[in-house]
């Protein structure tokens, strides 16, 4: 089977100011901010949904295929997807704009300011099923360009290929027939519990409505695991018991999505898809950035990921 990646390529800038926002920035003159921040360092790493789901692909073993755009500085970035072994015959390159970017800089407490340029995303990725067999594939849709977002999911419905509607930090631009209609008949929506609620807000729905529009539900929860919803049933999924400390939870959701993407390629069902997921972002908090973790020895160990049935 085919896994088709729709969503963004972006470049994150990290940066670290040694000093403390609250004593840059006035209270009385916050109507007029006129602020500069000396960094003390900078690292640039490779991310975006699209980029991170699949490099955690790779680290599992399999070739999918991106869909999204990078613009004039994105060559850096193409060439590294291809020597991951990701399929890039559908990343478009915008020449008229830079690729997206995040620029987060942090403070001695924790506190970032995070500024983020769409470049490329602005434009749609323009792919409709070229190339496609529809019986032997499955496409995420994870944010990403809005029209891209809103067009696969009906073309996906009519050729009969099962989708997996993840809307992430794209909701606060959706409205509310739009995202409904996204998410109909999706094999499954997939969300932290954050989004869940921010779902059911706006579309005025209630979970058990929500559970009707796909064939299943999954609900992130950090270090608490995740639930499965199904038809009937609620699965709790648990974090494997000899996961590595946390070290940076950027991406972890990225590299669920990986795992469970990776196991249902294999085959397997969803309640173990899920373990998938949850073993992998296990593993990838252990590392910093939202690329760059790899399987420890032996191999990634689902089995271990603690899974309970509750009836619905």
């Amino acid at each position: 089977m085919t896994t088709y990646i729709s969503g963004s390529l972006a470049y994150d800038r990290i940066m670290s100011f040694d000093g403390y926002f609250k004593e840059q920035i006035l209270d009385e003159h916050l109507d007029n901010i006129n602020v500069s921040f000396t960094v003390s360092s900078a690292q640039e790493f490779f991310g975006g949904t699209a980029g991170n789901i699949a490099y955690g692909m790779t680290v599992m073993g399999r070739r999918p295929v991106i869909l999204g755009n990078l613009g004039l500085d994105g060559g850096r970035y193409l060439q590294y997807l291809r020597d991951l072994g990701v399929d890039t015959a559908h990343v478009g390159q915008v020449e008229e704009e830079f690729s997206p970017g995040a620029y987060i800089t942090t403070d001695l407490a924790g506190n970032q300011i995070t500024v983020f340029n769409a470049g490329a995303m602005k434009f749609p990725n323009r792919w409709r099923g070229e190339g496609m067999d529809p019986d032997n594939s499955m496409v995420i849709i994870s944010p990403g360009n809005l029209r891209d977002m809103m067009e696969l999911p009906p073309l996906l419905r009519r050729r009969g290929t099962p989708f997996i509607f993840d809307p992430g930090q794209s909701l606060p631009s959706w409205q509310s027939r739009d995202l409904a209609s996204a998410l109909q008949g999706a094999h499954a929506l997939i969300c932290n519990q954050y989004e869940l609620n921010l779902m059911l807000k706006l579309m005025n729905m209630s979970l058990e409505e929500v559970r009707r529009q796909a064939g299943s539900l999954i609900v992130t929860n950090g270090e608490h695991g995740s639930r499965l919803y199904t038809r009937d049933q609620i699965w709790h999924i648990g974090i494997p018991a000899s996961s590595p400390r946390p070290l940076d939870p950027t991406g972890a959701g990225d590299a669920y999505r990986a795992g469970l993407l990776a196991a249902l390629n294999d085959g397997r069902d969803m309640v173990e898809a899920c373990a998938y997921g949850s073993a992998l972002a296990a593993v990838s908090v252990g590392f910093k950035g939202t690329q760059g973790y790899g399987l420890p020895p032996g191999g990634l160990k689902a089995g271990v990921a603690p899974v309970e049935r509750a009836w619905n």
